[in-house]
């Protein structure tokens, strides 16, 4: 039970080839510097916080990282699960989680 329930926290650590799989359904994101990335635009920095706040809100619920960077409406987000060393399932979740946020 304690492996099961790491494994839904900390997620399983990909491969290359389950990374590309994975990360193809993910339309703007990319791999880079060993995380998954992607840039939001907004058109305003209330919309930009609205949408950080939403994704605080998955991140606590997902008991989860998000590595992210807001400036002038455009928010940059990291991903990465440092738990297994690199970009793991849950990392791939997060990403589609945020893309319905958006």
């Amino acid at each position: 039970m304690k492996r099961a329930r790491n494994q839904l926290t900390k997620g399983i650590l990909l491969t290359e080839d389950d990374l590309k799989k994975s990360t193809a359904k993910l339309v703007e994101w990319k791999v880079e510097e060993g995380k998954l990335q992607r840039q939001y635009s907004f058109r305003s920095f209330p919309q930009a916080f609205a949408f950080l706040a939403g994704a605080a809100l998955i991140s606590e619920s997902m008991n989860h990282s998000i590595e992210w960077y807001n400036l002038d409406g455009l928010v940059s987000v990291k991903l990465r699960t440092p738990a297994v060393g690199g970009i793991s399932t849950i990392d791939v979740l997060m990403a589609e989680r945020l893309d319905e946020l958006r």
